[in-house]
């Protein structure tokens, strides 16, 4: 099965990541959430050729001085979860 992700536009409100820092959070929430999908799938979720318009992923607490690429991880679990609600 092939899984193609496109993510057009990701919004982070209030994120206290630097701005040189956010191509990393992009690409962590990219690499985690194509392991998802690929791991857990979505097709029974969603179906083989869903298309979401938006998605907005539940709330997460980010500290200051956070890890990039850890915050990046939880932003793309926190999507994982909503997909095919």
């Amino acid at each position: 099965m092939m899984i193609e992700l496109k993510i057009d536009r990701l919004i982070l409100d209030g994120l206290p990541v630097d701005r040189s820092q956010s191509s990393l959070v992009k690409a962590a929430v990219e690499e985690e959430l194509s392991r998802l999908l690929t791991r857990g799938g979505v097709v029974g979720k969603m179906g083989a050729d869903a298309t979401l318009p938006y998605l907005r992923g539940e709330e997460i607490a980010v500290q200051r001085g956070e890890e990039p690429q850890g915050v990046g991880r939880r932003i793309a679990r926190a999507v994982y979860g909503e997909i095919g609600r």
